[in-house]
């Protein structure tokens, strides 16, 4: 088994119901950050330059999704990761969950799942000692 493997078993196991009170309140809370902080964007130059290439397909609204969420940096910081997990999460989780045709707790599952393998992805490669060393 890759070390890989146990992080893959959890997040793809992770379901809305069993998650504590406090976990579903702050994925929620990240979910309207992030999308608040994408429609922060609408109308930016990031959304005029990517609005007429823009497709309507999933890794487009993700794409997409993730540039707005990020263009003025209000998204939100994992501080241990120095990573934007929001921006990357949020977008990628709506997409597919669209396309997917998934209900609202199976999305919300999947932001939960993004942010526990990114979060620890980022800390086992220790991404803010190299954002640190540029």
């Amino acid at each position: 088994m890759t070390e890989l493997e146990p992080l893959a078993a959890h997040v793809a196991g992770l379901r809305v119901g069993s998650m504590p009170d406090d976990v579903r309140a702050s994925a929620r809370l990240h979910v309207l950050d992030s999308l608040a902080a994408a429609l922060a964007a609408v109308g930016s130059d990031v959304h005029r330059a990517l609005a007429p290439v823009a497709h309507d397909d999933a890794a487009a609204i993700a794409s997409t999704g993730a540039a707005l969420a990020h263009r003025w940096e209000l998204d939100d910081i994992d501080d241990a990761t120095l990573l934007c997990l929001g921006g990357l999460v949020v977008p990628v989780a709506v997409a597919l969950g669209r396309e997917r045709r998934a209900s609202g707790p199976e999305t919300l599952a999947a932001v939960v799942a993004g942010y526990e393998a990114a979060g620890r992805l980022g800390r086992a490669l220790r991404s803010a000692d190299l954002l640190r060393r540029g």
